[in-house]
C-alpha cells in the first residue's frame, strides 16, 4: 500500500538484469515484455521520482534498442563497460549500481525511497545499508533473477511479470481470478485472525504474509496494484475497520454465522470464457483494446505512417504516429509493433538482419496495401495466441467468443469477418 506521497524517490535499474532475465524465461518474445515505463510507475507510487538511472553495457545490441523508450521517460543511461575473460563476459553493473547507491544515500538526503530492480543477492548489503539509514527499499526482479535474500531485505519485494500485469493500462482493475494462490492467502489469514478476535493492523498484515506464504508475496501476484484492495476482494475471510480520521485500517475475523457460504447476491460472478481466454493468452502484454474501434484507430495510425515514405524503422514509425496524436506512449505502439511483427507482415530490406530490431529498415509485405488488410493479419494474430493458450479448450472458441474477443458487434459482415479470421488463424495451430 503507497503511503509516501509527497516524498523523494530514486529508481536504479539494472537494465542487464532485467533484459537478459526476460529474454531466459521468454526467449520467443522477450523485447514484447520490456516495459520501464511501469517501473516509473510504481515508483510514481511512493513519491515524486527525482532521480533515475538504468545501467547496462550500452554497445550489447539486446539492450541498446531500448534506448530511445529509456530516453523518452527521463531515464538516464548509464554506461558501464563489461569485460571478457577467456570465454565468459563479466559486467560491472552491479558494483556500480551499489557505489550509487551508497553514494545517493549520503549525498541527497531528501531521498526517502529506492527502487532497485534487479534481485541480485550482491546487493543485500547495501539494501542493510540504505534500511540501516532510514531508507525504504522496493525491489524488483524478473523471476529467473530473483534472490530470496534480496527479496527478504526488501520493504516490498514485486516479481516484475506481476507488476506488468497489475500496472498495464489494459490490464488494469481486472483482478485476477481466486486461484490456489489467492485460497493460500485466505486460509493463512483465517488462522492468524482464529488466535486475534481484536484483529490485525493493516501496516502488519503485509509482514505476516511474507512470513508465513513467501518472502516474495505480493499483492501484485494476484492482480492488484494495492494490498487493501486484495484484502476488500476477501469478503467471506475478513471483514475490514478503517482507522478513525485516516488512521491504519484494522482487519477482523468474519464470525462463525457469517462464515458460510456466500448467498446467490454476494457470489462473485465467474470469469467468462472469452476473458479467461484473452487473460490466458497474455494480450494485455502487447497493449491489446478489447473495443474495437479504439485498437483500429492505432493501427490505422501505424499503416499510415508506414505507407508514408518508403522503407521505415519501427523508430521512425513510433516518431510518426506520436507526432499525430500524443495520447500513445513509445512502450504501447512498440507493443503494437511487437505483434505485427509476430504476424510476418514486414519484409526486411537486405543487410538488416544484424541490426536492432527497431532499427532495421523494412516495408510492408506485398499482400498488405490496405490499413483493413493491417488491422486483419493483426486480429489473426490475436486470434492465434487465444487458440494456442486455450490449449485442449481450444475448440472453445468459436465465431461467437471471437466477436466478443474482438469487441465487434451485430454490424453487417461482423459475423462472416469473425469466421474468416479464425479459420485462418486455427490454419496455423496444429491440433
Amino acid at each position: 500500500m503507497p503511503e509516501l506521497l509527497g516524498k523523494n524517490v530514486a529508481l536504479l535499474i539494472d537494465f542487464e538484469n532485467l533484459v537478459y532475465g526476460l529474454r531466459n524465461e521468454y526467449p520467443e518474445n522477450y523485447e514484447a515484455k520490456i516495459d520501464p515505463e511501469i517501473l516509473i510507475r510504481v515508483s510514481e507510487d511512493y513519491g515524486q521520482v527525482v532521480l533515475a538511472n538504468a545501467y547496462a553495457d550500452w554497445r550489447a545490441r539486446e539492450v541498446n534498442q531500448f534506448q530511445g523508450q529509456l530516453y523518452s521517460l527521463g531515464i538516464e543511461l548509464i554506461h558501464v563497460i563489461g569485460r571478457r575473460h577467456g570465454n565468459v563476459f563479466k559486467n560491472a553493473v552491479d558494483v556500480k549500481m551499489a557505489v550509487d547507491a551508497v553514494e545517493m544515500m549520503w549525498k541527497y538526503g531528501h531521498i526517502d525511497t529506492f527502487v532497485i530492480v534487479s534481485g541480485d543477492r550482491d546487493f543485500i548489503h547495501v539494501l542493510k545499508t540504505l534500511r540501516r539509514n532510514g531508507k525504504r527499499v522496493i525491489g524488483i526482479s524478473t523471476a529467473s533473477s530473483a534472490s530470496a535474500d534480496f527479496a527478504e531485505l526488501c520493504d516490498r519485494f514485486i516479481r516484475y511479470d506481476s507488476l506488468q500485469a497489475t500496472l498495464n493500462p489494459t490490464a488494469r482493475g481486472h483482478a485476477q481470478p481466486e486461484g490456489a494462490g489467492l485460497q493460500r492467502v485466505k486460509e493463512v489469514l483465517a488462522g492468524a485472525l482464529a488466535n486475534r478476535p481484536a484483529g490485525i493492523k493493516g501496516a502488519a498484515v503485509k509482514p505476516l504474509l511474507r512470513r508465513l506464504i513467501s518472502p516474495t508475496f505480493d499483492e501484485s501476484e494476484y492482480g492488484y496494484s494495492r494490498l487493501s484492495d486484495l484484502l476488500a476482494s476477501l469478503t467471506n475471510t475478513v471483514r475490514i475497520v478503517p482507522g478513525e480520521g485516516g488512521g491504519d485500517l484494522t482487519i477482523y475475523p468474519i464470525p462463525a454465522t457469517e462464515n458460510g457460504q456466500p448467498s446467490s447476491s454476494t457470489t462473485p460472478s465467474s470469469e467468462s470464457s472469452t476473458n479467461k481466454f484473452v487473460r490466458d493468452a497474455a494480450l494485455s502484454d502487447y497493449r491489446f483494446i478489447s473495443n474495437r474501434l479504439e485498437r483500429r484507430t492505432v493501427l490505422q495510425h501505424l499503416f499510415e505512417a508506414m505507407k508514408k515514405n518508403g522503407p521505415f524503422t519501427f523508430n521512425e514509425v513510433i516518431e510518426d504516429v506520436q507526432v499525430r496524436s500524443s495520447n500513445y506512449t513509445t512502450t504501447f505502439l512498440a507493443q503494437y509493433l511487437s505483434l505485427l511483427w509476430q504476424a510476418k507482415v514486414f519484409a526486411i530490406d537486405p543487410g538488416q538482419k544484424e541490426k536492432p530490431q527497431r532499427d532495421r529498415r523494412m516495408t510492408l509485405i506485398d499482400e498488405i496495401t490496405t490499413g483493413d488488410q493491417l488491422i486483419e493479419k493483426y486480429e489473426i494474430s490475436v486470434l492465434f495466441k487465444v487458440l494456442i493458450a486455450a490449449g485442449p479448450h481450444k475448440q472453445q472458441v468459436d465465431a461467437a467468443a471471437v466477436q466478443e474477443i474482438l469487441g465487434l458487434g451485430s454490424e453487417e459482415g461482423d459475423a462472416d469477418y469473425s469466421v474468416r479470421c479464425l479459420e485462418k488463424a486455427r490454419s496455423f495451430v496444429k491440433f
